[in-house]
């Protein structure tokens, strides 16, 4: 009743267990836009969190185009998917709220992600059918399709798309599926939409030759290798690195950050200068956690002020009329916030 939704299953992905495992179709921990939630927040919009952000393979915010995070801007921990403290929007471990409308280093272009945007534009036609439609989902679709893909071509097809043959021929048994990236990946290459896959029993592309296969691999092969090997410049990145950690300033950037704006994999920078890198995330820790304390020392001023202010206008600060102002990242939960209120109260007494 509260969701508007008068049938469960539209809640859940229960009508996918048919044709899709649920191996490998979720994230082990949470991914969301900070747009989304900033929007949202501005707007007086509920904060959720939208099932497509789950998906293990989606990394991407349809509506913004951005980069979804994955940690938190403050803590730098990864968050679970669900903890005794979960609240939409904010970290369960500092209480930092996730939304900012600073993302335009986070901006994924279409062109050069076109895999990303194919995924999510595909899960979410998946998401937005309705249920009359899902009726027509079958596994027996998805068997129909691959067998006009492979039959006499498994070695090709096995090449092709990089799946062991093994794992081919386990997909005509009675107990294995293919996962929701592997045919995702498949759709991909051939420029066909998952949805027809699952719905039409009579999608069946053209038994594809060796030759054909070849021309494909050869194809993705150049486009998905773009990241050629380039010769990286050490003695320069050295050079930056001992730049970062000797800024005065602390270091807001952690290694993996730093590697993202040279353009490096972070994991070459460890195994390179394993001394700088441990340094610049020592000091990134001491960054975060200075942040945390301005913050959480802001959030007391904040309860002192409203609670006398409140007591200034004759009106009593009790608990939830100091809470009902202050803002949703401060609560009184918090044993420190809670004792600058107590302590205030009884100073009025």
């Amino acid at each position: 009743m509260l969701t508007g939704v008068y049938s469960i299953n539209e809640l859940t992905l229960a009508s996918w267990s048919n044709v899709l495992p649920s191996r490998e179709l979720f994230s082990q921990s949470k991914k969301w836009c900070p747009k989304c939630f900033e929007d949202w927040k501005k707007n007086n919009q509920i904060i959720y969190e939208p099932i497509i952000w789950n998906f293990k393979e989606v990394n991407i915010c349809k509506i913004h185009g951005v980069r979804l995070k994955t940690e938190c801007p403050y803590c730098s921990k990864p968050i679970p998917v669900l903890t005794r403290t979960s609240r939409n929007g904010f970290c369960p471990y500092c209480r930092s709220w996730l939304g900012s409308n600073d993302i335009t280093d986070e901006i994924v272009d279409s062109k050069h992600n076109s895999w990303k945007y194919f995924v999510v534009n595909n899960i979410g036609t998946l998401l937005k059918a309705k249920s009359e439609e899902k009726t027509n989902w079958s596994q027996d679709n998805i068997v129909s399709f691959l067998e006009s893909l492979i039959e006499k071509t498994v070695c090709a097809f096995s090449r092709c798309f990089d799946i062991p043959k093994s794992t081919v021929s386990s997909w005509f048994g009675d107990n294995h599926k293919p996962i929701l990236q592997t045919l995702l990946k498949i759709c991909y290459r051939l420029d066909i939409n998952i949805i027809e896959v699952l719905s039409s029993n009579e999608l069946h592309v053209s038994l594809i030759s060796e030759k054909d296969y070849n021309d494909i691999s050869r194809e993705n092969k150049n486009t998905n290798n773009s990241k050629v090997r380039r010769k990286i410049d050490w003695d320069n990145v050295e050079e930056k690195l001992i730049g970062i950690i000797n800024n005065k300033d602390f270091n807001t950037s952690s290694v993996r950050e730093v590697a993202r704006n040279l353009n490096c994999n972070a994991r070459l920078l460890y195994s390179h200068f394993p001394d700088l890198c441990k340094k610049i995330s020592e000091d990134h820790d001491i960054f975060i956690r200075y942040q945390k304390i301005r913050k959480d020392k802001e959030k007391r001023q904040k309860v002192l002020e409203v609670t006398f202010d409140l007591y200034n206008q004759g009106v009593y600060p009790t608990r939830r009329k100091v809470e009902a102002i202050l803002d949703s990242n401060i609560s009184l939960r918090r044993k420190d916030n809670y004792s600058i209120w107590k302590d205030a109260v009884k100073s009025f007494q």
